[in-house]
């Protein structure tokens, strides 16, 4: 009688065991947006974005452009480069804006004096301030990978033309992944 109660307590610990287990779970993070990042210590996430790859047989270039645009803020950044083929491949490496060919902008959806509602760039990036890396692309399914990240600073001047104050907007830990991309020959 002895083993038999030993035997059922320790398949009941067992059992029990088991389920306890089993009360543990993971979770894998993924969003459906497109492109990501972190704007003045917010998470902001895209719900409308364009990505255009744009081979140039005058200059043999490619110009990799990505507008993403949710709450009112849109973030846009373009990277440039020279000696390209026409194929829909774009060198992975890291790009600054330290040229004018490559540029980085955060705009603000505000009404104008008519009522209307447009994109107004707040400040500017400083040159060389601002990276945006492609880590992957898919040239076949035209996908795109990468990360990006700038400062956008805002100088407002009094009537003596002196610095009144000074606003940076942080755009920051910026990410897509498998973004997909229209390719275009000009």
């Amino acid at each position: 009688m002895k083993k038999i109660s030993l035997f059922a307590i320790l398949l009941i610990s067992a059992l029990l065991l088991q389920e306890c287990k089993k009360d543990i779970y993971t979770a894998t993070a993924s969003a459906p947006f497109s492109l990501i990042a972190t704007i003045n210590d917010t998470t902001w996430a895209t719900d409308t974005v364009t990505a255009v790859l744009t081979y140039s047989a005058a200059l043999h270039s490619k110009t990799f452009e990505c507008t993403g645009t949710a709450s009112n803020k849109r973030v846009y950044f373009s990277v440039y480069q020279n000696g390209q083929t026409n194929t829909s491949s774009f060198p992975i490496a890291e790009y600054t804006n330290s040229t004018k060919s490559d540029s980085m902008s955060y705009l603000i959806n505000t009404k104008n004096p008519l009522g209307i509602y447009n994109y107004v760039t707040q400040g500017s990036v400083t040159p060389g301030s601002g990276i945006v890396n492609i880590t992957a692309i898919d040239s076949v399914k035209n996908l795109i990978t990468g990360t990006f990240s700038f400062t956008s600073t805002t100088v407002t001047y009094d009537a003596n033309k002196q610095i009144k104050s000074v606003h940076a907007d942080q755009v920051q830990n910026g990410g897509f992944t498998n973004l997909p991309f229209k390719f275009i020959t000009k």
